[in-house]
């Protein structure tokens, strides 16, 4: 990707980077958990809250035990292992979580979420790339790990709930 820089391409995947870490990373969260919180979905918030803190653990014991190099030429500054990616897994994570969040059940408006919660997840892992800061099977990882931690935790904390271990 080196050859085909644009002040676009550059602008693209530095948004992406922010809404994935620090501030941008806290303002999607808070948003969504004081949604949750307004509505007193608290099964939902605590799907949501898990999968949250779930993905990244994950996504840190993985980096320990694979340990793997980041690509040479990135265009940030970036420590630590480079596989899986966080931010794609973030994206990925909280992508499919709004998609399980959606009160709408419209297959149109349902096909739309997924299609959504792709697409952040592929721009998200493009700039990954982009940036030089991870190779495309990090990417990938990330997203996998992302959406497969939400997934289990959804419906292991509304099975739970379903069967009488919630309360509220």
């Amino acid at each position: 990707m080196a050859g085909r820089r644009t002040a676009r391409l550059d602008a693209a995947a530095l948004a992406f980077n922010h809404a994935g870490r620090g501030v941008g990373r806290a303002a999607i969260l808070g948003a969504v958990g004081v949604e949750l919180v307004r509505r007193r979905r608290w099964v939902d918030l605590a799907g949501f809250a898990l999968a949250e803190a779930g993905t990244p653990a994950g996504v840190n014991l993985v980096k320990l035990l694979v340990n793997r190099r980041r690509p040479c030429g990135a265009r940030l500054d970036a420590s630590g292992s480079s596989f899986p990616s966080g931010h794609t897994a973030f994206a990925s994570a909280t992508g499919v979580a709004l998609v399980l969040l959606d009160e709408g059940r419209g297959s149109t408006r349902r096909r739309t979420a997924w299609v959504a919660a792709a697409a952040a997840t592929v721009g998200m892992a493009w700039s990954r790339t982009y940036l030089q800061l991870h190779w495309l099977t990090d990417a990938a990882a990330g997203g996998v790990l992302g959406t497969g931690v939400t997934l289990v935790t959804f419906d292991g904390v509304r099975r739970r709930w379903r069967t009488g271990g919630g309360h509220g």
